[in-house]
């Protein structure tokens, strides 16, 4: 199943999250007042939403049969660890250059680093990766739950209570937010986005929303981002007030992207999409190794030849993306159905 919207909006998140790794690593730091610089923080945290929603309109009604949980697992394995091994073996060669812990190794090859050590990835990124191998495990009883309404919704509560308690509590405003990098990406922080996501699907999956409402809905949304008032430093982003409405509002894009009626299929668009997984894992590769092509050519002010680096290793990547999705992650995901 195919929702196009979301398709559109998760390539704008993978596109969003390279242009914001790409700028960091090649022009300097972005600072969180910007759009882009935002994105560090709200594209994942999209995609978080997104992945609520599209699992749970799919499996809804099928993890309900006990039966049906391996098929579920197998193709979540086949689609999130044959291209992350490739990308974990990659990262090791050509960004890393040296063996890893073997004990850090063996909890990336094993998805399990995403419970015992979830910032522990070797993978540039791979934290979001294991919070989603997390999101997993934990949506058979989330569909289980959803069939006693007053359960579902209280844990609803209790998790937005949690979410509200590392934004306003557990991250410190005044501590830059790679110091608290742990607390942050821990699954509790982030597994109420994805919650969210099934909230919306199953109130909406067979909902039909005006385009009106829809369109006003992103108008609120990104008059938020534009708007409400932020430092120049990323823990500002996923603190206090500014989280709350940050998430309303990526609760509300997201909601437009699924529901937009007659939502035009633009191939292109649409491959981006398809191809965000692998936009999203290979980037910092495909920058590695045009960037170190770049200095052997040029040795001698390569500072000029950083905005030519920037736009060859976007145009690669998308090309690189697509190639990978089209020949690597379709057959398994082809592989997942048999």
């Amino acid at each position: 199943m195919r929702l196009i919207g979301l398709d559109y909006l998760r390539g704008i998140c993978a596109i969003g999250i390279m242009f914001f790794h790409y700028h960091t690593i090649l022009l300097g730091k972005v600072n969180a007042q910007s759009v882009l610089g935002k994105f560090e923080i709200y594209g994942v945290s999209t995609i978080y939403i997104i992945s609520g929603i599209i699992l749970f309109q799919i499996y809804g009604a099928r993890l309900i049969d006990f039966a049906f949980l391996k098929t579920f697992f197998k193709k979540r394995f086949l689609r999130i660890f044959p291209l992350y091994w490739i990308a974990l073996f990659l990262t090791i060669i050509i960004i890393h250059r040296s063996f890893p812990n073997p004990t850090d190794l063996l909890l990336n090859i094993t998805g399990l680093f995403s419970i015992l050590s979830w910032d522990n990835e070797l993978v540039l990124g791979g934290w979001s990766i294991g919070n989603e191998l997390v999101f997993y495990l934990l949506l058979p009883p989330i569909i289980l739950i959803s069939n006693f309404k007053k359960s579902y919704y209280l844990l609803g509560v209790v998790l937005l209570f949690i979410y509200i308690w590392f934004a306003f509590y557990s991250l410190n405003h005044s501590q830059s937010l790679n110091l608290q990098w742990h607390i942050y990406s821990n699954p509790l922080n982030q597994v109420c986005l994805f919650y969210v996501g099934t909230l919306i699907s199953m109130h909406f999956m067979n909902r039909k929303i005006s385009n009106i409402w829809l369109y006003f809905c992103l108008f609120v949304a990104i008059c938020f981002f534009i708007i409400y008032p932020t430092t120049t430093s990323s823990i500002s982003l996923v603190t206090g007030f500014y989280r709350v409405f940050a998430t309303f509002s990526i609760l509300l894009i997201s909601l437009y992207f699924y529901k937009l009626n007659n939502m035009k299929n633009i191939e292109l668009l649409t491959k981006i999409g398809k191809s965000s997984y692998s936009i999203y894992l290979l980037h910092p590769i495909i920058l590695t190794l045009i960037a170190s092509t770049f200095k052997r050519i040029v040795q001698s002010n390569t500072d000029s030849y950083k905005y030519e680096i920037f736009g060859i290793s976007v145009i690669a990547t998308l090309i690189v993306s697509v190639f990978v999705y089209n020949y690597f992650e379709s057959f398994f995901n082809n592989l997942s159905k048999k």
